[in-house]
């Protein structure tokens, strides 16, 4: 790898760590917003979506865009409104420090499945070291029954965003990350509300959302979502899904530290959680320093 390239890919590094803090605040600002999970996510995707359309118009960049791939943006979308679903269900059953923890299951998840998705071997220390999560996920698990609706659905967001991480690997080389985060929203919003009619669910009128809540969900979706979710699909470009989701692990702790001062959590978790969340970071610390000795073989 030439120094330039060494140089850019270090940069992407950076920023790709600067968007997982920022990943980290949302579970944080999930848990402060007073919405429903389901009103949060399909307000979240549908300001997004405006954002987004507002700034290619800025910037004058195309949102046009091939029959086939508006057909795998759309699946695409519909997995990350799933996954989000998910993911503020869990917070809102249990807590965002039980729902980041469980959440680290992604590594476990992408080992597995990565390599049957881009036909490569499956290796062996990604596996291992997935597999020492699960335990010490289990151990938690003994530990913190009364959070087990939210442990439940916070795997559920785990392996949800896992698939729409390779879906976006590969959209990412194809199409602009302004077109793949448009389409993706726009998917995403239109396939909420089309369920939601379905099983009849009583939408959240506008006018009776707090101004609070309004402040935290444009912050929300334009410097927590917009702007990190076409950056990041743009980064896929140089760095691997299976890289993207390793760094994305480290979401929990970043999320954890959060939650300990804006929410106050440290009083209503054990000793026994902190340890085992800290196994958990120093795995990925580990799979990040074997990661960098023995390289993934390069996805094509």
């Amino acid at each position: 790898m030439s120094t330039t390239n060494n140089k850019k890919y270090y940069s992407d590094f950076l920023q790709l760590h600067a968007i997982v803090l920022i990943w980290g605040f949302t579970a944080v600002i999930g848990a402060i917003i007073t919405l429903k999970a389901y009103d949060l996510v399909w307000l979240r995707m549908g300001i997004t979506t405006i954002i987004i359309a507002t700034y290619a118009l800025i910037t004058k960049q195309s949102l046009r865009i091939d029959v086939v791939g508006v057909r795998k943006t759309v699946g695409t979308g519909v997995l990350i409104a799933l996954h989000w679903i998910c993911f503020y269900q869990a917070i809102k059953s249990s807590n965002v420090s039980v729902t980041l923890a469980v959440f680290s299951t992604a590594s476990f998840f992408m080992s597995i499945m990565e390599p049957i998705y881009y036909k490569r071997k499956i290796i062996v220390y990604e596996v291992i070291l997935g597999l020492i999560i699960i335990g010490v996920l289990l151990f938690l698990f003994r530990i913190e029954e009364k959070y087990l609706t939210g442990i439940l659905y916070s795997l559920g967001a785990s392996f949800l965003s896992v698939l729409f991480t390779l879906s976006n690997g590969r959209l990412a080389k194809i199409y602009t990350p302004v077109v793949v985060s448009f389409y993706e929203m726009l998917a995403g919003v239109l396939f909420l509300f089309l369920f939601l009619l379905v099983i009849q669910y009583p939408f959240v009128p506008l006018g009776t959302i707090s101004t609070h809540d309004w402040y935290w969900m444009l912050f929300f979706c334009g410097v927590c979502t917009a702007l990190p979710f076409i950056r990041v699909t743009g980064l896929m470009q140089t760095i691997s899904p299976y890289t993207i989701v390793l760094s994305v692990n480290l979401e929990p702790v970043y999320g954890i530290v959060l939650a300990y001062f804006f929410l106050d959590e440290g009083n209503a978790m054990t000793t026994q959680f902190y340890i085992g969340a800290g196994i958990i970071f120093l795995t990925v610390l580990a799979n990040g320093i074997l990661k960098n000795k023995f390289p993934t073989p390069t996805v094509t």
